[in-house]
């Protein structure tokens, strides 16, 4: 017997000894490069779950599910920030009209993906809290007082992005509040933000405030 997923990802072939009735299930996977997120994730979710201690069970269309042999005790086929990875994709396609898809993983730095997760934990409401690193602003017409070893709170809009290969696909602005900093003047006018104390580097984002309207099928 042999078969596969709705998305053409995720191919079975199984035999079936006729004496004891025993089934033996090889599965195998296609490069998902270029492939819609939300199409093969059921698939890499099914994957990530063959191993030890869960259980593959089969079943006729209309009949109860039987267990299998137990799974071998092995590290998942997926890696899980591989998993959290596509997921956060497949979330963030909801906001946008672009396209999404799956980036040749082998040239995607952890970075991206880190960023990636960031951003889809954002459009689901949560807030963000990480380190942050010192920038530079330009300060506003009417100027800004920089008072010397003073501690600021600091709150702006921030734009985010999803960054595929060469690509950048706006999601909208979220709002960033940076708890302690220091200001200091630069001599072309600029201002130079950084922590104020090395046990202060909390950087807050917050869910965006304005974005695409989540997408989906015309009706």
């Amino acid at each position: 017997m042999h078969g596969s997923d709705v998305s053409n990802f995720l191919s079975v072939e199984a035999l079936v000894d006729i004496n004891d009735r025993s089934l033996q299930a090889t599965f195998s996977s296609k490069d998902i490069t270029g492939a819609s997120p939300a199409e093969v994730l059921p698939a890499l979710n099914f994957m990530a779950g063959l191993t030890s201690p869960n259980k593959l069970q089969v079943a006729a269309r209309y009949v109860p599910f039987h267990d299998l042999d137990a799974l071998p005790d092995s590290s998942p086929e997926i890696p899980p920030v591989i998993l959290r990875y596509i997921h956060s994709l497949a979330v963030m396609q909801e906001y946008t009209a672009t396209p999404i898809v799956i980036p040749d993983l082998a040239r995607t730095t952890m970075g991206q993906v880190r960023d990636a997760i960031r951003t889809a934990s954002l459009l689901q409401g949560q807030t963000v809290v990480y380190a942050w690193k010192p920038f530079r602003i330009m300060p506003p017409a009417d100027g800004i007082e920089v008072v010397p070893d003073g501690q600021y709170q600091l709150a702006f809009p921030e734009p985010i992005y999803l960054t595929v290969d060469e690509g950048r696909i706006s999601l909208g602005v979220a709002d960033v509040i940076i708890l302690s900093a220091k200001l200091a003047r630069q001599a072309d006018g600029g201002i130079l933000v950084h922590p104020h104390s090395k046990g202060c580097p909390a950087k807050i984002l917050k869910s965006p405030r304005a974005w695409w309207p989540r997408c989906g099928p015309l009706a």
